[in-house]
């Protein structure tokens, strides 16, 4: 199988046991991001098959981890001829470009990465269930010529007001990337002046500017460490 992203990227979660929000559930598949931070990135088959189910009606603005249903987002799975099913999560609005029924062919474009449904930011939550339907892990199937390794998949999501030796160490990759924080410093306190900070961070590298630091934004950091 080849990368379901057409550029390389960074694991952002794996696949097993997670804590997020303060609930710890399975997470059946990888939380995978652009390497570059750069967007919009097209999602692409991993192999031949054909498309079981998709729904692409939902708008950019079904997000957070508040949402109930359709917590998938936007998606499209496809069955591969040994019966294995792939599964894409989160696309944006209005990107997907197949149809039930609907041959593919690896590098097939399927649409583009989004936000949609159970969501804290742009990535694709990338899935694989066997002919028995049970999850997979995909990282063995990963083409090893563009998978990186997994990047800062244990950090919190920080948003203002937290506290703590994470916000600490946010704050340090914020000073080391040339974001100053002048009255406060690095002090462990998630404030307005670290909010102002990140916001100038994530334009900065086009990422989604909405002051909290989720996966894409602890990836982007870790550049700094």
């Amino acid at each position: 199988m080849k990368s379901p992203l057409d550029k390389a990227h960074v694991i952002t979660s794996k696949f097993g046991m997670r804590t997020l929000a303060g609930v710890t559930s399975m997470h059946n598949g990888i939380d995978l991001c652009p390497q570059d931070g750069k967007h919009p990135t097209d999602i692409v088959a991993v192999c031949d098959g054909t498309v079981t189910y998709k729904v692409s009606n939902l708008p950019d603005g079904h997000t957070g981890l508040n949402v109930s249903n359709n917590a998938a987002g936007n998606c499209i799975y496809y069955k591969t001829d040994d019966g294995y099913r792939i599964q894409y999560h989160h696309l944006k609005a209005d990107s997907i470009c197949v149809n039930v029924n609907q041959r593919v062919q690896a590098g097939d474009k399927i649409g583009v990465m989004g936000t949609t449904g159970k969501s804290t930011g742009v990535h694709l939550h990338y899935e694989i269930r066997n002919p028995a339907g049970n999850p997979v892990d995909p990282l063995p199937y990963l083409d090893n010529g563009l998978a990186l390794p997994v990047v800062q998949r244990s950090k919190p999501i920080l948003r203002n007001g937290n506290k703590g030796s994470d916000i600490k160490n946010m704050q340090e990759l914020l000073l080391k990337a040339g974001f100053q924080l002048p009255r406060w410093g690095a002090d462990g306190s998630f404030g307005e002046e670290t909010l102002t900070a990140l916001r100038a961070f994530q334009t900065a590298h086009k990422l989604v500017v909405d002051g909290i630091c989720g996966p894409l934004t602890w990836g982007a950091l870790g550049k700094f460490a």
